[in-house]
């Protein structure tokens, strides 16, 4: 059975993206809470938004979160984690297609393509390495802010993550944490830009 993992979102955070919270399995649960407790004496004092606008990789989905208005909301409570595609990832939509998503008319696709690359509460490379290694061959699985769900699986000693509608993307580079969440960098885009948007 796989393992699920989950976290309530706070009201205002719910309000801002019109988002559903998900479940987590105990086992799950508890290696995110004591690798919470463990970190919270050098929790970062910037949010995802912060992080995202200093991290020179994925300046990107910056300009596709902040275009879109959410920049309050990764600015916010949280805690939230995404896996945030790079800007590498976003080069085989062309520029075009790039910028038109940084436009008021594609906004809505800007934000179902970031809820479909968001999670609730906040998942560790640690809290994932933890969770694969009692899942066994079993995929991990966490249901994204948009409702769909993100499959998570080994391959060697890498972490490849699979969206419902067969996108899949490798965990590329270093996670890096917020006061707020954690971001996850990922090597593709888990959905396309015409699906995220149904």
């Amino acid at each position: 059975m796989p393992v699920y993992l989950t976290r309530a979102l706070a009201a205002a955070s719910l309000a801002a993206l019109a988002l559903a919270g998900c479940g987590r399995s105990d086992d799950a649960q508890n290696a995110a809470s004591n690798n919470a407790a463990a970190s919270a004496a050098v929790a970062p004092s910037g949010t995802l938004a912060a992080a995202l606008d200093g991290h020179n990789e994925l300046d990107t989905l910056h300009d596709l979160a902040r275009n879109a208005g959410l920049d309050d909301v990764l600015g916010g409570v949280g805690p939230y984690t995404l896996f945030a595609p790079t800007d590498a990832a976003f080069e085989v939509l062309g520029d075009e297609r790039v910028d038109g998503l940084k436009g008021e008319a594609m906004r809505p696709q800007a934000i179902a393509l970031l809820r479909a690359h968001l999670v609730p509460g906040l998942v560790t490379r640690r809290d994932l390495d933890a969770a694969l290694a009692r899942s066994g061959s079993n995929p991990v699985r966490m249901r994204t802010m948009s409702g769909g769900t993100l499959a998570f699986a080994r391959d060697g000693d890498a972490i490849i993550v699979s969206a419902d509608g067969g996108g899949r993307a490798r965990l590329a580079g270093d996670e890096t944490t917020a006061s707020n969440g954690a971001i996850h960098p990922v090597d593709a885009l888990l959905v396309p830009v015409e699906a995220a948007a149904r």
